[in-house]
């Protein structure tokens, strides 16, 4: 079995969950009080649709950047009772003494943002930066993750036996760089602020303990460090070795699951038998539940794109109308909030997941992977692109029948009176709804070895959205930079709550101190 497989199946066997040390001070909260801040925190993930894993990091990131914006003192303190009353953790289990590491880490990082060296980098962009390195530096002492780094060496081992490049496309270390980037984000879905933390681990050996002046070196570095970083990984988005590393991770998909979810861990790996029967039972199971998922992904989406462009339309789109054109298209109001929810809701009903002689490849392929320490799968040897004869004709043609698509639809809006704000809404929400419901997709294949077929139908569905896709792709990833609803969401309505919220338990504690003097 490979070393880090094994490291990584004894760490899980003897990991330690928060555990209350005798007469230890935790974070206790008044959970009745607290309840409005749990269902606050359902709802506003729900609104940002980002990915379950990413939960808490972004939770811990919005929460320093509020009390930052309005000079908080005992931020630490905040943050660890926000981070119990939205249900990150349990009530009395979060250890107090946690305040001053994340107090530490703070300081650290203010030091280096105020000494830092900005060159190319505005200050906007540095303070982002710093906001998720803090965040993820914080994530990783409130909710370690020793196995899952010994898990990606242990992939990137077999992954990488199995591509043999020479030295001149790419060196050992940047391969090494690469195919850590992929699986961080193909597997673990790392968003881009995990990945910078993790690349600016690798960079800086010691961190995070490094002294001053090291800080201070860093502060004048910084902007060096940022750009080789930030290449990495803008690099590995269309790179080949990332486009191979996805083909082979539904095997290291389901040996990560069995091994973080099974109670003895150790015996399991020693038997092939057992693993077999353990992989068997988990795809079957992980199938049904891909379904749910999938309904719950496009739920999800639908909820967000309902709240999303009603308020666009109460806020743009009708005061347009009635002030500026003096009436109100009320088709066009129908059509650009009833059809993005309708294209979610079909691409979802079309999804598959995988079948029966993909599963049993699978389940072979997992068992050569940790008892032969081997990766059954063709070798990658050029990174060159090798398109074939009709590549350049055939993207010509897609890219002229991309555009046709895009006109002819922006045509039969207008002929149905749509004007300029109700088009643009139009395509705006049609092609973010297109990006979420191929994203949607991409989750009902974790398991997939072998690629299923498209029928006719879907295959020209799926062609007709593909240009709104594209659109939908770079709006999303701007999205987060312009979406002034996260700022509604964290400043009008989450600062008044959380301040009431921590107000009432204050009270509350006060009153019982007051009751339990006269008992």
């Amino acid at each position: 079995m490979n070393q880090h497989l094994m490291r990584a199946v004894r760490v899980t066997a003897t990991k330690l969950k928060f555990e209350k040390k005798f007469e230890e001070s935790t974070v206790k909260i008044n959970e009745s009080v607290a309840k409005a801040a749990f269902y606050y925190e359902k709802l506003r993930n729900v609104i940002e649709y980002q990915d379950e894993h990413l939960f808490l990091k972004n939770a811990i990131k919005r929460i320093i950047k509020r009390h930052k914006v309005f000079a908080s003192p005992d931020i630490p303190k905040k943050l660890l009772r926000e981070l119990v009353w939205a249900g990150y953790f349990k009530n009395d289990t979060l250890p107090t003494r946690y305040e001053e590491d994340i107090d530490q880490i703070l300081k650290k990082y203010e030091f280096i943002k105020k000494n830092v060296r900005s060159g190319f980098l505005e200050r906007k962009r540095i303070n982002s930066i710093f906001l998720g390195l803090v965040a993820c530096d914080i994530e990783n002492i409130l909710s370690p993750s020793v196995a899952r780094t010994e898990f990606v060496n242990f992939a990137k081992d077999l992954i990488k036996n199995n591509i043999d490049l020479p030295s001149t496309q790419i060196s050992a270390s940047e391969l090494d760089i690469q195919i850590d980037i992929s699986i961080e984000k193909l597997l673990f879905k790392a968003d881009y602020d995990q990945l910078f933390f993790k690349l600016f681990s690798k960079f800086y050996k010691e961190w995070p303990d490094i002294s001053k002046a090291q800080a201070a070196e860093l502060s004048q570095n910084f902007a060096k460090v940022f750009n080789l970083i930030d290449l990495w990984i803008t690099k590995n988005k269309e790179s080949k070795v990332q486009k191979y590393t996805k083909k082979q991770l539904p095997v290291f998909f389901v040996i990560w699951n069995i091994l973080s979810n099974n109670s003895d861990p150790e015996i399991l790996f020693e038997s092939k038998q057992k693993i077999s029967e353990v992989s068997r039972l988990f795809i079957n199971s992980r199938s049904k539940e891909l379904v749910g998922k999938v309904m719950r992904a496009t739920a999800k989406g639908i909820i967000f794109v309902l709240l999303t462009k009603t308020i666009f339309a109460l806020l743009v789109e009708l005061p347009y109308e009635y002030r500026i054109l003096n009436k109100i298209n009320y088709l066009a109001l129908g059509i650009n909030i009833i059809l993005p929810p309708m294209i979610l809701f079909i691409t979802g009903f079309f999804i598959k997941t995988p079948g029966k002689q993909n599963n049993k490849k699978l389940i072979d392929m997992i068992e050569s992977v940790i008892f032969n320490n081997n990766l059954p799968t063709k070798k990658l040897i050029s990174l060159k692109a090798n398109p074939g004869k009709n590549y350049v004709l055939f993207n010509t043609i897609y890219l002229f029948l991309s555009i046709t698509i895009l006109t002819l639809v922006g045509w039969l809006l207008y002929t149905v009176d749509f004007n300029h704000v109700s088009i643009a809404l139009f395509f705006v929400f049609v092609s973010l709804v297109s990006f979420l419901s191929f994203r949607t997709r991409a989750t009902a294949k974790e398991l997939e070895i072998e690629p299923n077929e498209d029928n006719i139908i879907s295959g020209v569905f799926n062609f007709l959205l593909l240009p709104f896709v594209s659109i939908g792709k770079y709006l999303s990833d701007k999205w987060s930079d312009y979406n002034f609803m996260l700022f509604f969401w964290d400043f009008v309505v989450e600062a008044p709550l959380k301040t009431v919220i921590m107000v009432f338990e204050s009270w509350l504690s006060f009153a019982r101190e007051k009751r339990e003097d006269f008992e």
